[in-house]
């Protein structure tokens, strides 16, 4: 292992990837604290089950039809950031999105509507630092860096059957994230 540690130019004093294996997980709080307390190195939320999260919250805040088309997408560029100063600067852009479509005409949200999803933003999605960097791109796309550096196959971020209309969507973002490779 150290010959290979070597001959891909890591930091061998430093655990390589297949040290530390990776788990990909719903938002269930139990079963997220179980992977961090069972001492996976990298914890990744599925794509999927968090999107149906945040579209089920909207349809709860009656946020719907364009207006729930136009959240949803704020929030899938969010989880696309690759940084966390990138996240800081993505949530920063989601406010200030949803702060400035209650001024328009016809309002796609009331302003208890934009609060509310704003809350919901940040104490779900984004504060807690542990959750922002489960769900947010930075790790898996190191990982997948590193996973081709090493010849070995890496799957895409998504479980089951009926969630893979994003596990394509999921890889495709993944690959256009790190331009200068070809996969």
């Amino acid at each position: 292992r150290r010959l290979k540690c070597v001959a891909q130019g890591w930091d061998c004093t430093q655990a390589p990837p297949w040290a530390s294996p990776a788990m990909c997980h719903d938002k269930h709080v139990p079963t997220f604290s179980a992977v961090r307390q069972a001492g996976f190195g990298l914890s990744f939320l599925d794509g999927w089950h968090g999107f149906n999260a945040f579209e089920k919250f909207l349809l709860q805040q009656q946020i719907l039809d364009q207006a729930a088309f136009a959240a949803a997408w704020a929030f899938r560029l969010y989880k696309r950031s690759l940084s966390d100063a990138q996240a800081q600067q993505m949530r920063d852009e989601l406010v200030s999105f949803v702060l400035s479509e209650v001024t328009r005409s016809p309002c796609p949200w009331n302003v208890q509507q934009a609060v509310k999803l704003i809350d919901y933003f940040d104490a779900r999605w984004h504060l807690p630092d542990d959750v922002r960097a489960a769900w947010i791109d930075e790790k898996a796309v190191e990982l997948l860096i590193a996973c081709r550096k090493l010849g070995v196959p890496f799957y895409t971020l998504a479980t089951g059957a009926n969630e893979g209309s994003h596990r394509w969507w999921d890889a495709h973002q993944m690959r256009n994230q790190h331009k200068t490779r070809r996969w």
